[in-house]
């Protein structure tokens, strides 16, 4: 258990922090507020901008509008994949500029450098990171279609049972009134009736 003098010492160096200063942590502690929950920490590797990071998925969250746990997956794994490409592409071009300045250096004749077992990786990644943003995308287009079609079905059966209810009180109301005018027709003729068995009774007492 912590003492007085420690919980003091801690109060004092809360009150001292001011958070992270530089643009890289500034902008990993931005990642807290985005949805997709997507750690630059995680996915930066250092030379990268972690404010690059930031705004691609700022940006797809804007656009894609993720709902729910499973929506907010795809548009992670299209954020990872994007970000991937671009590093993969990135990396390549810096390979390919290396690898044929040392060959032209060297006075090199031939350029296999794109049959090289490092391109072939290279290309291999970018090629995944496309597969995979494809299908991510279109399974995620499938589950906003098949939420908005789900959403649409809720309303329709919320508007027929609204107007179920409606004819129902509608129904209600015009019983209600028949039932108000019947009552209402036979108070009326029950006075009459009794009128003629009065006069009669009369009749057979002066009698």
């Amino acid at each position: 258990m912590a003492t007085a003098a420690q919980i003091n010492a801690n109060r004092r160096n809360a009150l001292r922090s001011t958070g992270p200063r530089t643009d890289a942590g500034k902008a990993v502690s931005r990642f807290n507020a985005l949805k997709t929950g997507i750690e630059a920490k995680s996915l930066v590797i250092p030379g990268e901008d972690p404010t690059q990071l930031e705004t691609l998925a700022r940006n797809y969250e804007e656009q894609l509008a993720p709902v729910g746990v499973i929506e907010v997956f795809f548009v992670e794994c299209l954020i990872w994949s994007d970000w991937e490409r671009r590093r993969m592409t990135r990396i390549e071009a810096e390979f390919l500029k290396f690898e044929l300045t040392e060959r032209r250096r060297h006075a090199a004749t031939e350029f296999p450098v794109f049959e090289s077992r490092t391109a072939r990786i290279l290309y291999g990644r970018i090629a995944a990171a496309h597969r995979n943003y494809a299908r991510d995308l279109k399974d995620l287009r499938r589950r906003q279609l098949q939420r908005a079609a789900a959403e649409i079905e809720s309303l329709e059966l919320k508007a027929e049972l609204e107007a179920e209810r409606k004819a129902a009180k509608i129904h209600a109301a015009k019983l209600q009134a028949a039932e108000t005018k019947s009552a209402e027709i036979q108070a009326a003729q029950k006075p009459a009736a009794r009128i003629p068995a009065n006069r009669a009774r009369v009749a057979e007492l002066a009698a």
